[in-house]
């Protein structure tokens, strides 16, 4: 059975660009950068398709497009990965309490102790907590724990 072989190739070109759109709007909405290097490959594969390849040759530059990219962007998907993995760890220190070992007040980032780790942190209202004083972690701002304290005066 034959097969009009510009047909095809027209077809492949729709398909590169659908899947652009579709593995573009997936990593726009879950963040994590796994799905980046087939939009990449597909938006390029789509328009070298438009301009001379063949559909055999547009899934061959899909292949190679796709495992480039996905060395070459490595390195940013394992940043990305670490920061998730940093803030959920964040994330589940809420709620719990800790030791200030730096003071801590509304003009400068002070330091507390949680689980043999040394966080920066600072204050949920505009007071002062010293140093040996138990906090309670209410959240997170950027890098920093914000905390309150456990008994205020």
């Amino acid at each position: 059975m034959a097969y009009n072989s510009d047909y095809l190739d027209d077809f492949f070109i729709v398909f590169w660009l659908a899947l652009f759109v579709l593995t573009l709007i997936i990593e726009l909405k879950l963040k994590h950068l796994s799905l980046i290097n087939y939009s990449f490959a597909a938006l390029v594969t789509s328009l070298c398709g438009a301009i001379f390849a063949y559909a055999q040759v547009q899934l061959i530059i899909f292949i190679s497009l796709s495992l480039l990219f996905a060395i070459l962007l490595s390195p940013l998907k394992r940043k990305n990965r670490t920061k998730r993995i940093f803030e959920n760890q964040v994330c589940a220190f809420i709620g719990r309490e800790a030791t200030v070992i730096k003071k801590i007040d509304p003009q400068k980032v002070g330091q507390i102790k949680f689980y043999d780790m040394t966080w920066e942190a600072i204050p949920a209202n505009n007071c002062c907590i010293e140093v040996g004083e138990e906090v309670l972690i209410t959240g997170k701002s950027g890098l920093n724990l914000i905390v309150t304290k456990i008994n205020p005066n």
